[in-house]
Parts: structure tokens; sequence; C-alpha cells
């Protein structure tokens, strides 16, 4: 009878024990998702990374656009400095274990490493500069892990986007809510242009 007491008292701590995990893995991906569906609301965010792939995509030096030198602040400058520390904070969380690495990955890798593809010579040069070693760094450890391991999508008839263009915060959050939903159950690639 002890023993049969004694099973079942372990097979109710292994299930408890299941339960928590799984609360704690539904918990982390919720709090990513509430992240990135405040961040598609950003209007200033939003605008601020048009601005910038804008520029990039006219092959403008990052490094200028900061005005290191000046006291001036540009409207590109302060877009560039937005969009570096909000990929800062995502990998703060990322790296700290409070945000889903694994379903930004999938969201954002695309974005993500061409961007530090482009920011990158422009942080080396800032932090040398300023002689700080450790500006973006949670950014570049994320970017130097993905690089290692780059996202393999699984390609999905049923939710697979491309290319979406979008006018208007409101309709990006609309989007990238719908493809975080389905990104749960059928991984597609979302890449986002301005």
């Amino acid at each position: 009878m002890d023993i049969i007491q004694t099973v079942i008292y372990a097979l109710s701590a292994l299930i408890a024990a299941g339960a928590i995990i799984d609360h704690r893995i539904l918990t982390k991906k919720t709090a990513t998702l509430s992240v990135i569906l405040a961040d598609t609301k950003d209007e200033k965010f939003f605008n601020a990374t048009c601005l910038i792939h804008n520029a990039i995509k006219n092959n403008r030096d990052l490094y200028e656009i900061l005005h290191v030198d000046c006291k001036e602040h540009t409207e590109e400058a302060k877009a560039l400095r937005l969009v570096l520390n909000r990929y800062e904070f995502y990998a703060t969380g990322i790296n700290q274990g409070i945000l889903n690495e694994k379903l930004l990955k999938r969201l954002y890798f695309s974005n993500f490493t061409r961007f530090w593809k482009q920011a990158k010579p422009c942080v080396e040069r800032i932090r040398i500069k300023q002689q700080i070693d450790t500006l973006f760094q949670e950014f570049e450890k994320v970017m130097n892990r993905w690089e290692k391991s780059p996202s393999k999508i699984r390609k999905v008839v049923f939710f697979i986007f491309k290319t979406i263009t979008v006018n208007s915060p409101s309709q990006r959050g609309v989007i990238l809510s719908i493809s975080a939903c389905a990104l749960l159950c059928h991984e597609p690639q979302l890449v986002l242009h301005c």
C-alpha cells in the first residue's frame, strides 16, 4: 500500500513540475508577443525603422548619421539611436531569459541580422571613439549566436509571408498579430519593408 501511495505522490509531483515548466514557457512566449505587439503600435519606432531602412538602402554611413562629434541631433540620428536601443532591449531580454529567443528569432531573424551587418561597423567605431567596449554588447551576443545557427524556417503553404508592404503602424500591428499567432504553429517567416 505504501509503495502505491509513494508512486502516486511521485507521479503527482512530476505532473505538477511539468505544469509549472509548461506555464513558464507559455508565460515567456506571452511576454514576448506582448512586447512585439506593443512595438507594432509604436508609431515613433515604426517611423524610425523606416527612416533607417531607407538610409541603409541608400548606402548611408550609419556612423556619419549619428554625428558622434556633433551636438546637433538630426531626425535620422534620433531614429538610429531608437532602433539600436530597441534591439539592445530585445537582446537583453533574450539573454536574461525574459523573452523567448526562439520566437523572436523565427519572427525577426532576417531583419535583425541584416540590420546588425550594417550597424556593426558603426557600433565598433563608437566603441573606439567613446572608449566603451560594452556598447550594444547584448545585441552583438545575440547576433553572433544567431549567425552561428541560422534560422531554419519550414516552408508552409498555409501561412507564408515573403514581403508585406505596410503604410501605417496600425496595419503593421494587425499583420504582426496575425503572423505571430500563426507563428506558434506554422513558423512562417515575416519580412516587413517600409
